[in-house]
């Protein structure tokens, strides 16, 4: 008796379901961790320029230190954008095309704190700022209560 046996594998096909699942999960994660952030930052009722009378009396520059800062507009700081590209993914707030008025980005400032100098029209101003993550408290809780891994998952299995 003889046996001839054929084996296919289908390598291909197992690789391209891997990477569509993967793509679909860093999507997923990137989406929960940007709705986190966006959600962690509350709107303010009035605008800087109308409360500005008030923080040089007090000496407050806005929320408290190592809380998220506050949202005076709906499209400001809150929009927040993500790019998945191969096996990462990239998630941070939009830097404005005008928003030149200091020597570093606003999301900068607000994410890793320092000082940071704005030019005006005749002199210049600095100004301190503590550092009000705000990316990096939405990973840390999200993985805190174990959503990142099993969102990753779900969507993965999902895309069998």
């Amino acid at each position: 008796m003889k046996y001839r046996v054929k084996l296919q594998l289908f390598f291909n096909r197992l690789q391209r379901r891997y990477r569509v699942g993967r793509d679909r999960g860093l999507f997923a994660v990137s989406g929960l961790i940007r709705t986190t952030a966006r959600q962690s930052m509350r709107p303010r009722g009035k605008t800087r320029r109308a409360l500005r009378g008030r923080f040089r009396r007090t000496g407050s520059t806005g929320s408290p230190k190592g809380s998220p800062p506050y949202a005076y507009i709906r499209n400001g700081i809150r929009e927040i954008n993500f790019d998945v590209q191969g096996n990462h993914s990239v998630i941070g707030p939009r830097k404005f095309k005008n928003s030149r008025f200091f020597d570093r980005p606003v999301t900068n400032i607000h994410e890793k704190g320092g000082i940071a100098v704005a030019a005006g029209a005749r002199r210049r101003y600095t100004a301190r700022y503590p550092e009000r993550s705000y990316m990096w408290n939405a990973v840390k809780t999200l993985k805190s209560k174990g959503k990142i891994q099993s969102r990753f998952n779900i969507t993965l299995a999902r895309s069998w």
